[in-house]
């Protein structure tokens, strides 16, 4: 705690508090918006608990002095742990196998067409080298962006929609 100015000198008492102390604060005061966010994501109860702690840690961080002056911490830690539910879905996806050549057939009796239609996927699927039809599948399927494909494939973005591009023209010519 500080004091400015003297006893009795009429000058405004400010205090200093304690980050963990303001942090606390938050923590009760958002306590009903954490549940909410949590079951927003449908994340798991063990894995809600990690997200908040590594949130927390982040905040605790920026109000011991790490960064620009948290004004709300309540509202920072909310967002914090919006930014770690993306990422723990985006991560969970990323590690997902994924079978490009295994196609699961449907449960039910498709039409004529539909199994026309599968053939002629299959046959135009068949002219693509093994890396652009992970590009696609990754972009199509997965709904990744180009930025995540780029990470997930180790290659520069630019690439990636420059693939794509290409890939696009060789289903739609058809020719190897």
């Amino acid at each position: 705690m500080s004091q400015e100015g003297g006893p009795g000198s009429g000058d405004a008492v400010t205090i200093e508090e304690d980050p963990s102390t303001r942090l606390r604060a938050a923590v009760l005061e958002v306590t009903p918006q954490i549940r909410q966010v949590l079951s927003r994501y449908n994340i798991p109860l063990e894995d809600g608990e990690d997200l908040l702690q590594d949130s927390l840690l982040v905040v605790l961080e920026r109000l011991n002095g790490g960064g620009a002056p948290i004004l709300e911490p309540a509202g920072f830690l909310i967002g914090v742990l919006r930014r770690q539910c993306l990422m723990y879905w985006r991560q969970r996806r990323s590690r997902q196998e994924l079978p490009l050549d295994e196609m699961e057939e449907p449960r039910e009796r498709p039409s004529q067409r539909r199994v026309e239609h599968r053939q002629e996927l299959r046959a135009l699927l068949s002219l693509l080298k093994s890396s652009q039809k992970r590009m696609l599948f990754l972009r199509l399927y997965l709904g990744y962006s180009s930025r995540e494909v780029a990470a997930s494939l180790g290659v520069a973005q630019s690439t990636v929609r420059k693939g794509m591009h290409r890939t696009r023209r060789k289903l739609r010519s058809g020719e190897e």
